[in-house]
């Protein structure tokens, strides 16, 4: 009897939070109902942006006494709407889990009530409104429209491939790559030198946003075609790379041909000239040294050596 006692109150406490599951559903459902029929479509709009991992600050005005102030999203698609947070009891049992443990309302008892959001992510962007009782029906006191952006990294230019594309001319392989940004943009390079430095070919961008954050990263690969040096910046949603430097060394670059002529001749003097002097200084060598031996042979003989004092 005890094994059927206990199976019986396991079933009776799991029917139990069914209905109270559904009866939350439920109240939610007649709430943004009453409210689809009764409000005031001409509820103020707000616009508010915020930054991927930062808060924003959502609040209304209200007239007191009120019986419930709460915070839904999707408010325009009552079948789709998400309860985020209010003031009535247990507010925890309505709460959507993608908004719990981040969002808080502030003002309680107040003319003026504040919903606060952190740790944003991109999911987070949409419309929400401040859904205030005062009677019998629900009445939208102000609509939101959140807008949730971040910064694009500083992108950065490497070098995929270098070769040689005939008649003087150089192609370069350029990738560029910037990440953390949203809304997802589109990369552009900009070609700052002699007009025959041309982009020859943008490729295919690559884009993919991250599965937590929703922040995308965005890659492209572009080739150009050179015969003078030039400079190449790469920009995505207001983020520039600084310059990258393309056929810096172009040997048929008529300025640097005749630098490299300048430089050369000048090392072939200065090889001449060492060589020059080694050469001068082996031929004085002898001459010197006959000419020591020379003089010690003339010298008189001491007439006083030392021996002759001991």
């Amino acid at each position: 009897m005890s094994v059927w006692q206990v199976n019986y109150e396991c079933i009776f406490h799991f029917t139990l939070e069914i209905l109270r599951y559904n009866m939350c559903l439920l109240f939610l459902l007649i709430l943004s109902a009453l409210r689809a029929a009764f409000s005031d479509d001409g509820a103020p709009v707000q616009d508010v942006e915020g930054r991927v991992g930062g808060s924003v600050l959502l609040g209304c005005n209200v007239s007191l006494p009120v019986k419930l102030v709460y915070f839904q999203k999707n408010c325009k698609k009552p079948e789709e709407s998400i309860f985020v947070n209010g003031f009535y009891s247990r507010p925890g049992d309505y709460i959507h889990p993608q908004y719990k443990n981040r969002t808080s309302l502030i003002g309680k008892d107040s003319k003026e009530y504040s919903l606060k959001m952190w740790n944003l992510t991109v999911s987070d962007e949409g419309d929400y409104c401040c859904i205030v009782m005062t009677g019998p029906v629900p009445n939208t006191v102000v609509e939101f429209n959140l807008t949730v952006t971040a910064p694009f990294s500083i992108p950065t230019v490497t070098i995929k491939s270098r070769s040689d594309g005939g008649d003087g001319t150089e192609s370069w392989a350029l990738q560029c790559l910037s990440s953390g940004g949203y809304p997802p943009d589109v990369l552009n390079w900009t070609v700052f030198g002699k007009e025959n430095s041309v982009l020859l070919q943008e490729g295919v961008s690559k884009s993919y946003a991250d599965k937590h954050s929703g922040v995308w990263t965005i890659n492209q690969t572009a080739t150009f075609n050179c015969t003078h040096p030039a400079n190449i910046t790469c920009s995505v949603g207001g983020a520039t790379s600084p310059p990258f430097s393309i056929c810096t060394d172009t040997p048929s670059s008529p300025e640097y041909t005749v630098i490299i002529a300048v430089v050369l001749l000048f090392l072939f003097i200065l090889v001449v000239v060492i060589i020059l002097i080694r050469v001068c200084g082996r031929q004085q060598l002898p001459e010197v040294e006959l000419a020591t031996v020379e003089t010690d042979q003339l010298k008189p003989a001491d007439p006083c050596p030392a021996e002759s004092f001991l």
